[in-house]
């Protein structure tokens, strides 16, 4: 499938604005900083969804991420030595949302299949979706019966690198971070390739709550500004698992001492 950006607009002052995008958003820190990286870029959608059980944390939220921050006003920016992206950790989606008017919903659930989200997005007008939910879930084909366009950032070279925690294998295996931002479809990580970069690791952050989420928060940012078409993935690929911690620590260590 070919993307059509005419969607994507320049005014006078050569600022961006996203006249045809959605964002469905699971409560982490990846959805902060793609959330708030955009706003900062001018980059903004149009509705946004987020995924919010309260019942439920995920593997990557941090301490951060409770219902408390909705009412608080403290503030605790993290700094991504990667991409010089920086981000406030303790602001809550809704709270970004709402200073900045833009218009959201909250659904009750933390699963991006839940038939509530599917209703929710056939409502919505807009044609295409940044996808930030939790980590892990493939998404399912109730859910691109929507006729949405799902873009997603992944932490990876694809095909090679497709699968869980690739940014780890990437850096034991190459010594470097690839993201690759991509069009969804059915299949794990199979969609067109949309755009590509390679980024030289800087230790310096945490790379699970800041790197990881700052890196595909640049490459997105990077190709919507300069967007083209995408194309179809030229081979199966490799496919990843989550990383053993004996696996992972090697490559924080070697990544940080190359």
């Amino acid at each position: 499938m070919l993307l059509r950006w005419s969607s994507i607009i320049s005014d006078p002052l050569g600022a961006y604005k996203l006249n045809n995008f959605c964002m469905l958003l699971a409560n982490n820190n990846r959805s902060k900083a793609y959330l708030q990286s955009l706003i900062k870029e001018n980059l903004v959608p149009k509705n946004v969804l987020l995924l919010k059980d309260t019942k439920i944390k995920s593997p990557e939220q941090t301490e951060n991420d409770s219902n408390i921050l909705d009412r608080s006003e403290q503030e605790s920016w993290v700094f991504c030595s990667v991409t010089g992206i920086k981000f406030n950790e303790k602001e809550s989606l809704s709270k970004t949302l709402t200073k900045n008017s833009i218009p959201f919903k909250i659904i009750g659930s933390s699963d991006p299949n839940d038939s509530k989200v599917t209703k929710m997005l056939k409502t919505l007008e807009e044609e295409y979706c940044i996808y930030s939910g939790p980590g892990g879930v493939i998404l399912r084909s109730e859910i691109f019966s929507t006729g949405k366009i799902f873009i997603h950032a992944h932490p990876g070279e694809l095909p090679n690198y497709k699968g869980s925690t690739t940014i780890y294998y990437s850096l034991l295996i190459k010594e470097v971070i690839d993201v690759s931002v991509i069009s969804m479809s059915e299949n794990l990580d199979s969609g067109n390739i949309l755009y590509s970069e390679t980024m030289k690791f800087i230790p310096g952050s945490n790379i699970d709550y800041v790197i990881d989420p700052c890196v595909r928060a640049k490459a997105l940012i990077n190709y919507v500004k300069n967007p083209k078409n995408g194309k179809p993935q030229s081979s199966n690929g490799n496919v990843f698992y989550i990383i053993h911690p004996v696996l992972k620590h090697l490559s924080i260590i070697k990544a940080n001492n190359h």
